[in-house]
């Protein structure tokens, strides 16, 4: 036999002979994988482990070293029939001279869990009508997006995060940032930005600019407008859809990055501005007069 022996084997007298250490690992596996509520947590938790692909001695006698495991290793053993006491050829199975190392029921089992969630899809993993508060918003130093998750837990109970795009593909730890609770840091950059809208040179500097602006809807506006067009939206902050405070985030937010130790928080050069705009132009709308003269 030719090529790399996989995980669970090796070649002795060119035969596959079970490796027990490695068999546990990949028992491991399959037994986990479909139960597993994340597939990136699962292999992030296998890596942690020390996990990695098949380590070998090449016929030259130089060794190969194994690389941490990824999903994408993970994916070819959990499709290899090899593993099933079958050698596949030309996209066949056949039986094999070798022991299985699981069962058909354990096969079976994993084959059902990869063909119900396209790509692998992590099994617990759900889709919220709500919109990440922080999606295409932050991002580590390196430049790297964190994006969203969700998975179900026991009794049905939802978590959300932020997992860097970096260490979703090469692990646990890759980015140096770890994995951020959704609620946490979307409360810790929501109380920031309402504590901008709050601040009395935050009202200064967005009056004296609305000041500057040709717009008969905002002209004449005194400070003391800007001040409560803005408290406004902290006042009714935990009244708004998720639709809304999405939107008002965008607004302001440029761009959030994280790092070990810290939160930075990079506003739109306007954002303040245009959302007190906003707030203004609307309440004009709902106090402008009807045809009958009533207020609409």
């Amino acid at each position: 036999m030719g090529g790399v022996p996989p995980l669970g084997y090796d070649v002795v007298a060119r035969k596959l002979v079970i490796n027990e250490v490695e068999a546990a690992i990949v028992r491991r596996m399959f037994i986990e994988y479909p139960r597993a509520g994340s597939t990136t947590l699962f292999v992030q938790q296998l890596r942690h482990e020390g996990v990695t692909s098949k380590s070998w001695k090449a016929q030259s006698g130089k060794d190969r070293v194994g690389k941490p495991i990824d999903k994408g290793a993970l994916y070819k053993i959990l499709n290899n029939p090899m593993y099933l006491g079958q050698i596949r050829h030309k996209g066949v199975a056949h039986p094999g001279e070798h022991e299985p190392i699981v069962t058909l029921a354990q096969w079976e089992t994993v084959q059902a869990a990869l063909t119900s969630k396209p790509n692998g899809a992590r099994k617990g993993q759900i889709r919220t009508e709500r919109p990440a508060l922080l999606k295409g918003l932050i991002y580590t130093t390196d430049g790297r997006a964190m994006t969203p998750h969700a998975t179900k837990g026991r009794g049905g109970r939802l978590y959300r995060y932020y997992l860097s795009t970096r260490d979703a593909k090469e692990g646990h730890g890759a980015s140096g940032v770890r994995m951020l609770p959704a609620g946490e840091i979307e409360e810790a950059v929501v109380a920031q930005l309402r504590g901008i809208l709050r601040a009395p040179e935050m009202v200064a500097q967005v009056w004296r600019e609305i000041a500057k602006r040709d717009d008969a809807a905002v002209q004449g506006m005194s400070e003391m407008q800007v001040a409560v067009a803005l408290s406004q939206i902290d006042t009714v902050w935990e009244q708004l859809f998720p639709l809304e405070q999405h939107r008002i985030v965008q607004l302001l937010v440029e761009r959030i990055v994280v790092s070990t130790n810290e939160m930075q928080v990079r506003l739109h050069p306007n954002g303040v501005e245009n959302l007190a705009l906003d707030v203004v132009r609307a309440a004009g709308r709902k106090a402008a007069p009807t045809a009958e003269g009533q207020t609409a």
